[in-house]
């Protein structure tokens, strides 16, 4: 069997520090998720924005990514079995309509060592052939 090669430098070594020190610097401050700039949404549903990533991955299994957009329920919560009934179809929804945009997505676990935001999100990337 062939071992997957993981791939540790996701974003720009520049955009890389750049996250870091966001996350150093605003580890006492509230959620970022939940005073979203203006400028950063793509789009508003009810329940959810969809946001544009400002520390963008570059790149996902070797692959180049040309978008990276973030879903990110209004609602403050930490995962997605937190998702009321409505929630979750909604998020269905999105998921689906971005999906057939060529957007494939994913979604830390709470409990993943590697996740740094507390919100739940779900990140959606266009990833180039």
């Amino acid at each position: 069997m062939e071992k997957i090669k993981i791939n540790n430098s996701l974003r720009d070594p520049d955009i890389q520090k750049k996250y870091v020190d966001w996350l150093k610097n605003n580890k006492d401050k509230p959620c970022g998720f939940c005073s979203m700039p203006l400028n950063q949404i793509v789009r508003k549903y009810k329940d959810f924005i969809v946001v544009k990533n400002v520390f963008p991955y570059r790149s996902w299994f070797d692959f180049k990514i040309s978008s990276h957009l973030m879903i990110v329920p209004k609602r403050h919560i930490k995962n997605v079995s937190q998702l009321s009934k409505t929630e979750t179809e909604e998020y269905i929804k999105i998921l689906g309509e971005f999906d057939k945009k060529g957007f494939s997505s994913y979604t830390k676990s709470e409990k993943d060592p590697a996740r740094s935001i507390e919100h739940f999100h779900t990140h959606l990337l266009k990833i180039e052939a």
